[in-house]
């Protein structure tokens, strides 16, 4: 019996296995088109196809979401680096005691609450392959849902920061890229960051979906196989646990 446990590579075997059994049988020659050989061969081949669709769907959302994880928090230049320093210039520029570090300060610290500041993974650590199976795409779905909700969190905040920050009187750092200009075109950044990982992700379920589809219409034909080969033959034979 097929779950959402067992791998669609795994699953596409099985059908790769039915498909040489048959051509076993003698006088094998079911009532409807799609349970021929020929029938059963060109649905492999659409299986084919399906998986090697969300494999390529899931290695450009995986890309996108890398390099959104590296644009926020691990790149030379991220926004939590941007953040980290840019309080330590407006601490030397106004002082510790002022009402404008207290309030970015503030804003730092909703920052801080963010899961995705407490740990390095993210929703891309969830395989969804040719090998995967449906309680993997499920689990990371979830994994994208929190994720997403983290990453809108933090762009918000960041959003909320250069507002303020560049209220200021004063401000003026030395570096280029604390400056307005240099924040306004971060930000454009995130913003495409964030809209392409969700497209990215978008096509990718997409393809999932239309693979899992693909998959259930095989276990469905799959019946309408075992229940000629028996009336046909008397057993299924070795089909029997498939």
């Amino acid at each position: 019996m097929l779950n959402n446990k067992i791998g669609f590579s795994d699953r596409l075997q099985r059908a790769r296995d039915m498909y040489s059994i048959l051509k076993g049988f003698e006088g094998y020659d079911p009532p409807r088109a799609t349970e021929s050989l020929e029938g059963i061969q060109t649905f492999i081949d659409t299986l084919v196809l399906a998986n090697k669709d969300v494999t390529d769907h899931n290695g450009a959302y995986r890309l996108s979401a890398g390099n959104r994880t590296q644009l926020f928090l691990t790149g030379d230049n991220s926004v939590i680096r941007l953040f980290a320093n840019i309080m330590l210039y407006v601490k030397a520029r106004y002082g510790v005691q002022s009402t404008e570090y207290a309030i970015l300060n503030t804003i730092m610290k909703r920052m801080r609450t963010s899961k995705l500041l407490k740990t390095t993974s993210d929703e891309t650590n969830t395989e969804s392959t040719e090998g995967g199976n449906e309680e993997q795409e499920q689990k990371s779905e979830r994994s994208y849902t929190r994720s997403a909700r983290s990453y809108g969190s933090l762009t918000q905040n960041f959003h909320d920061f250069i507002t303020t920050v560049l209220k200021f009187d004063g401000y003026s750092p030395d570096f280029d890229e604390y400056k307005p200009e240099s924040l306004s075109t971060l930000l454009d950044k995130i913003n495409d960051a964030n809209a392409d990982v969700a497209t990215k992700k978008s096509n990718l379920k997409v393809a999932q979906d239309s693979r899992k589809a693909r998959f259930d219409e095989l276990k469905e034909r799959s019946k309408w196989i075992k229940s000629y080969v028996r009336y046909k033959y008397g057993t299924e034979g070795e089909l029997q646990n498939m």
